[in-house]
């Protein structure tokens, strides 16, 4: 009966470092999904109108840290400061999200005051309400005709960019800043 202790308490220690090994190489090769450590958002200097600058240079202008959730049921993204985000980034018109240093999408910034039509994604920032949204395009299909035809060009637009789009949500989902 001491012997089958022993024995006992031999396998189970020897499962457990089993375990915790497979648990430490888990965290040493994590899955190309779970890797990601840092949302980026760039704007292209030259977006801003930046003739001085001969090449086009991207600058970081907001991180993961800087976003306090994104709802993807009304597409509302919520910045810490939405007011002060909207007037360091006025003058840029081409926005891209990054998940450290991979491309997922770029956004065209527009506001209530544009009046061209996007069927690309776009970073709104309705100044009534001081709130940003990440849309499928603008003005809202509501709006247009015909509505159809403009519908079916966001949806093939948005399509191009699922994979990325499902890599932002799964991080917004892994960091705790999703709504739905």
């Amino acid at each position: 009966m001491h012997n089958m202790k022993g024995v006992s308490l031999i396998l189970s220690v020897l499962l457990f470092t089993v375990f915790m090994s497979s648990c430490a190489n888990d965290e040493q090769n994590p899955s190309p999904e779970d890797s990601y450590s840092t949302l980026m958002v760039k704007a292209d200097t030259k977006s801003a109108g930046m003739k001085s600058i001969s090449e086009s240079v991207e600058q970081i202008i907001l991180t993961g840290n800087d976003i306090l959730w994104f709802n993807e049921t009304t597409n509302e993204i919520r910045f810490k400061d939405n007011y002060y985000l909207q007037k360091s980034i006025s003058f840029y018109t081409d926005i891209k999200f990054y998940l450290d240093d991979d491309f997922l999408f770029s956004t065209i910034k527009v506001t209530d005051i544009n009046s061209q039509i996007y069927n690309s994604p776009v970073l709104y920032y309705n100044m009534t309400e001081n709130k940003f949204y990440i849309n499928d395009g603008y003005p809202e299909i509501s709006v247009l005709k015909p509505q159809d035809k403009i519908q079916k060009a966001r949806d093939k637009n948005m399509q191009a960019i699922a994979n990325e789009w499902g890599k932002f949500i799964r991080y917004m989902k892994k960091v705790n800043k999703y709504k739905k």
